[in-house]
């Protein structure tokens, strides 16, 4: 939920951060989990109770992008990694590259591999995707790798 996501990103401002940390995190599941929970109590009272959410397994429940994560581990986001490729990718992100594949910060999802490195992925293409970019950030060296 947006809210969420905004509730994480001033407790970030707050505190004087670029990237998102445990306690942002935190913020953003429990302004989440509240939200969630009056929606659940209102489709009670209208009889609906078979509501399921499909990320209640990780530490920060409902929250996407903690989805498959074990418990009190945090993946890193997508914004991190952007910082993180700054010197070894440095048109990667950039905002004409993006705007050129039809694409924005927020389109990129985020999974840790059990290698320890992440894959990111993200739709491109104007209006309908016409394909998928994926990429392999390695947090040793802080290089984005081809998916092979």
């Amino acid at each position: 939920m947006a809210a969420g996501q905004d509730a994480g990103d001033r407790n970030m401002s707050k505190n004087g951060r670029k990237v998102w940390e445990r306690s942002d995190y935190n913020e953003a599941a429990h302004v989440t989990n509240g939200l969630l929970r009056k929606m659940d109590g209102q489709d009670r009272k209208r009889g609906v109770n078979d509501r399921s959410y499909t990320c209640n397994h990780s530490n920060y429940h409902y929250w996407p992008i903690n989805a498959g994560v074990t418990k009190g581990e945090i993946t890193m986001t997508i914004y991190e990694i952007k910082e993180r490729t700054r010197e070894t990718s440095p048109y990667f992100f950039t905002r004409s590259t993006m705007r050129f594949f039809g694409q924005t910060l927020k389109d990129f999802r985020v999974y840790k591999q059990p290698d320890g490195k992440y894959l990111i992925t993200a739709p491109f293409g104007p209006g309908k995707p016409r394909g998928k970019t994926e990429r392999l950030f390695n947090p040793e060296t802080n290089k984005l790798e081809s998916v092979n």
